[in-house]
């Protein structure tokens, strides 16, 4: 039947009554014998993007022998339903394919509701409303967590048949919200588990790990961030599997406590001296007036750039211009961040640099002018705040030198830690590569390298004037275990293959980014926190349906989704639904939603006097029996 709506659904486009009528599959009685009777009929409208949208008419069928037996011997086999395929959702017009498709633009797409329904009418000319809009975009997050606890047998299946897996683990929120924890497969990059949890201490995160072990075994090794709950609970379940602190992390750690409080110090001074804002204050002068006298000054510096001065320049705007291109050079200093962010890089270090190189060529330039009979204010005011701000001998210079030079040490030691843990400077600061490290004899060199570099820094432990030094030799102790891992080799069909650990947690983190930015980019704000609690957990699956390998084995192919969601329990999907939308509370059971009115002042008070009145009239021992036995009653997060 649907291969026929297929078929003719382009002819069916522009006709608005279409009724098609479904029998059950047998016409005669299989005890009896006898033809079955009409008993009742069932009118339904179906919407839908695949099939022109008609009237479904359910013929239900009867044995009048088998009613008539039925009522002496209790059979009830006498009602002969039809069967729809496409419908499955109770009384709901849209069908499966629907749900999909409605999930799909809303958490894949990143479309908003009045775009779904947009869509939907232009495909298939018929209107959905935004609840209902709603209401399916709930339900395809619940059937999706349904689907992937129904078949995790086939990710148990490929993790065997690959060899073992490896876990990372991490957490995620916004807002004041609560933690999304998140469990991935770094090996397949697959979402194995997700939860919302009240933080990321070990006792929260302990009942998943725990489940991850009894559900898939214990990984080839774990890979987390620096945090301690995180560490702790993968060291204390997943016993005696390396564990893998991620690189980045760590040299964000370290970087942090070696050179956090110097940079801030250096930054505030800099800020302080007013050089920048001097600078951004002078250029947009400068520019408003070559507006005004028509000059390009664009232009004209890319000529002079190239060593050629046009003709009927004037000396005094030739420097005009090179001037406004050497301050424009010197606030551009973001330029050598790299994409990064602090301690990977020190913005206003490099804007202190950049000024420092950009006085000498100022410095060219008024001595160049002043050969030519001139000497404009605004050179020579340049010159002067430059020089006062990096070689004056106020207050503020005279502690902005110390705290630079000291802040450069550190940047030495941080920059030798890098090379060793060979952490490009191209791939950022947060992990967006797993940095992957094939070569054992690399991993050898890393190893003897760091080791050197350690024993170098403790050798100097003792001396007060290298507390710097310190600092990194505390963190290398600290997580020396962690650190340099050696790859894994395992066997597959008899042959030995070599897996390596990833040294970043690169996959969780991307997956992280990509679900906050399509959240803001659909919602259109930035505190995604209401989203994140409502079912954040949720979007988590959603993030394996973007790879290909995830859908091959679970689903077979995207356009297969509807199909699979079909087969999922009705039971398991209503359970999964109720937990979701309870969720739309939230910690406050006072906002009405669901009590069905909002509670007041006068409503509590009732019931502590109510408690009160109780407790004059019934014994102690009954109070006591009363409360014991309400004591194991649970919400999931807390004993009531």
């Amino acid at each position: 039947m649907q291969g026929k709506l297929r078929e003719k659904a382009e002819l069916f486009r522009d006709i608005e009554d279409i009724l098609v009528d479904f029998y059950p599959n047998q016409e005669y009685c299989e005890i009896h014998g006898t033809r079955l009777l009409v008993m009742k009929t069932d009118k339904r409208d179906v919407r839908s993007t695949v099939y022109p949208r008609f009237t479904a008419r359910k013929i239900f069928l009867y044995c009048p022998l088998c009613k008539q037996t039925s009522q002496t011997e209790g059979n009830s086999n006498w009602k002969h339903p039809p069967q729809i395929p496409m419908l499955t959702r109770g009384k709901s017009p849209f069908p499966m394919d629907i749900v999909a498709q409605v999930g799909w633009m809303k958490f894949i797409e990143c479309k908003r509701r009045d775009d779904i329904q947009t869509e939907f009418f232009n495909t298939s000319g018929s209107s959905v409303s935004a609840g209902s809009i709603s209401a399916m975009s709930m339900e395809f997050l619940a059937r999706l967590k349904c689907l992937h606890n129904l078949r995790s047998d086939t990710i148990v299946e490929d993790i065997k048949e690959g060899g073992g897996y490896i876990l990372g683990i991490d957490g995620t929120g916004d807002g004041g919200s609560d933690r999304i924890f998140i469990a991935m497969d770094l090996e397949r990059n697959w979402v194995l588990s997700a939860a919302k949890i009240p933080s990321e201490s070990e006792d929260n995160m302990k009942p998943h790990v725990e489940s991850l072990k009894d559900k898939f075994g214990l990984p080839l090794a774990n890979v987390c961030d620096m945090a301690k709950g995180m560490m702790n609970v993968l060291t204390n379940v997943m016993v005696g599997v390396p564990l893998r602190v991620c690189h980045y992390h760590f040299l964000n750690d370290i970087g942090s406590d070696l050179m956090k409080d110097e940079y801030m110090a250096v930054r505030k001074l800099i800020i302080d001296s007013g050089l920048q804002s001097y600078m951004k204050r002078l250029r947009k002068e400068m520019y408003l007036e070559s507006l005004k006298e028509g000059i390009n000054i664009s232009k004209l510096a890319k000529e002079l750039r190239s060593g050629t001065i046009p003709e009927g320049v004037s000396i005094k705007l030739c420097a005009k211009v090179q001037t406004y291109d050497i301050i424009s050079w010197m606030l551009r200093y973001h330029e050598d961040d790299s994409c990064m962010r602090f301690p990977f890089v020190q913005p206003y270090l490099n804007f202190y640099d950049r000024c420092r190189m950009g006085l000498k060529v100022v410095t060219s330039i008024r001595r160049t002018v002043a050969n030519g009979w001139t000497s404009p204010k605004y050179l020579r005011d340049l010159e002067s705040k430059l020089r006062d701000g990096l070689e004056g001998q106020n207050d503020t210079i005279n502690e902005l030198r110390p705290a630079i030079a000291s802040l450069r040490e550190g940047i030495t030691l941080f920059e030798e830690l890098r090379r060793i843990l060979d952490i490009p400077k191209e791939k950022g600061d947060i992990p967006r590569d797993k940095l992957i490290v094939w070569n054992s004899e690399i991993i050898a060199k890393m190893r003897i390298e760091l080791e050197a570099f350690r024993d170098r820094l403790r050798d100097k432990q003792n001396d007060e004037k290298n507390a710097k030094e310190k600092i990194v030799l505390t963190h290398l102790d600290k997580y020396w275990p962690n650190i340099i891992l050696d790859n894994i080799t395992v066997k597959i069909d008899g042959k030995d293959v070599l897996i390596e650990i990833p040294r970043t947690s690169s996959e969780y983190e991307s997956l992280f980014g990509g679900l906050k930015s399509d959240l803001r980019k659909r919602l259109g704000k930035k505190d995604i926190g209401h989203e994140l609690n409502l079912y954040g957990d949720y979007i988590c699956y959603v993030q394996n349906l973007k790879s290909n390998s995830y859908v091959s084995k679970m689903i077979g192919s995207i356009d297969d989704l509807p199909k699979a969601f079909e087969e999922i329990p009705h039971e398991m999907v209503r359970a999964e639904m109720e937990l979701l939308k309870s969720r739309g509370v939230g910690y406050d059971i006072t906002n009405g939603r669901s009590l069905g009115k909002r509670v007041e002042l006068d409503d509590i008070r009732s019931g502590v006097e109510a408690v009160e009145k109780w407790i004059d009239k019934v014994p102690m021992d009954d109070q006591i029996g009363a409360i014991a036995s309400n004591e194991a009653q649970s919400n999931g997060l807390l004993t009531l």
